[in-house]
């Protein structure tokens, strides 16, 4: 995703549709082999077609933008978990450590709302 226009008309079932999507992405990319450079312990980029990668690069484009700040919903936890655990699985602790780094912006975003 490249663009959150389409974001700002989503009504309840399709943030929930969204966030369905977005965990799919994290369990599909999780299953896939762990990412090692050839004859290497250190971690390979993941491939732009990453399932994970481009689940990761969609929250971090909703998160990051002020204007949904209010609309996104609690359950893009549940997505950010599954995009931590796909780093694990796939022995890429980039993408672990990015999602969490979400998942403290989105709860600096929301303790600042109160």
């Amino acid at each position: 995703a490249s663009s959150v226009d389409g974001l700002h008309s989503l009504n309840a079932d399709g943030w929930e549709g969204l966030m369905s999507l977005l965990k799919w992405c994290a369990k599909c990319g999780g299953m896939s082999k762990p990412v090692i450079s050839h004859g290497s312990q250190v971690s390979a980029p993941l491939p732009e077609n990453d399932p994970a990668y481009q689940g990761y690069r969609t929250a971090h484009l909703i998160l990051n933008t002020e204007d949904l700040d209010k609309r996104v919903p609690c359950s893009i936890v549940d997505a950010l978990k599954a995009l931590v655990e796909a780093g694990q699985n796939r022995a890429y602790p980039q993408l672990s450590i990015a999602s969490l780094d979400l998942l403290h912006t989105l709860h600096e975003k929301k303790i600042n709302s109160l």
